[in-house]
């Protein structure tokens, strides 16, 4: 890595012969920015800039006709730390759905800075495809977002509630 460091990984995949394929993983990641592990994804709908800290642990095999995301299961933490939500897809539409960035207009300027976090932080489960989370948390002295729901892998649908708390630090 030219930045962050990997400080654990391990991938292991079994071959049986006739028989589908298994892979686990697991891997510990430090100060990546943010920003880059976005680039590496291809994800150009958000920009999000912060120091990355990513562990987990996942395992798949090919053993269901529908694909190996209907098989995975595993365990994933985040937190990125001092960044800004430049261009995103939630919390750029929850700011302007309360119409914070005009009552914010000359304190911040959301729309040239992004919105600023100290912190966002989540924890993921997943189990067959679908992962679950009881407390992903954006911490920023302008919104303050608690959210718990799952997102189904396989079919791409998202079913989470958020709490917010505009004004954090204002």
């Amino acid at each position: 890595l030219e930045e962050g460091t990997l400080t654990e990984s391990r991938l292991v995949v079994r071959l049986p012969k006739h028989k589908p394929a298994e892979a686990e993983m697991k891997f510990q990641l430090t100060g990546l920015p943010f920003q880059r592990a976005l680039q590496v994804m291809g994800d150009e709908e958000r920009l999000i800039t912060g120091e990355l800290m990513l562990t987990g642990t996942l395992q798949g095999n090919g053993k269901n006709p529908r694909g190996i995301l209907n098989t995975l299961n595993g365990n994933i933490e985040f937190r990125i730390m001092q960044g800004h939500i430049q261009k995103g897809l939630i919390v750029p539409k929850i700011l302007s759905i309360l119409d914070i960035p005009s009552l914010l207009q000359g304190k911040v300027d959301l729309t040239r800075e992004g919105t600023p976090f100290d912190k966002f932080t989540g924890r993921f489960s997943i189990r067959n495809g679908i992962m679950t989370s009881e407390n992903v948390v954006l911490d920023s002295p302008v919104v303050k977002i608690s959210g718990v729901g799952s997102y189904d892998m396989p079919t791409d649908q998202l079913d989470f509630v958020v709490v917010v708390s505009p004004f954090g630090s204002y």
